[in-house]
């Protein structure tokens, strides 16, 4: 047995695992990125659902708002025409 032979044999094997080891890095390396990533756009979603939900909330109450308006407006000219307000205008 040649020694030489032996410790490039070890040589090799050393190289062998250092590269397993870059390339369990980068492995890593690229999922951490990817969770990162994926976390970045689910608080993006979740910024826009909010604002989704805000923007419904508001026109709901906009809407709330206005048929309240619209119901008093009618309430109220139906008393004036039943109490005779009418003449009270002229």
């Amino acid at each position: 047995m040649n020694p030489n032979n032996h410790g490039s044999k070890s040589n090799q094997e050393r190289l062998d695992q250092e590269e397993k080891n870059q390339k369990v890095q980068i492995t890593k390396e690229i999922s951490n990125h990817q969770k990162d990533y994926v976390q970045q756009l689910r608080r993006q979603r979740n910024g826009l659902e909010e604002a989704k939900y805000e923007r419904n909330s508001v026109r709901r109450r906009e809407t709330q708002r206005a048929d309240s308006d619209l119901n008093r407006i009618q309430n109220e000219r139906k008393k004036s025409v039943w109490f005779g307000s009418e003449d009270e205008d002229r």
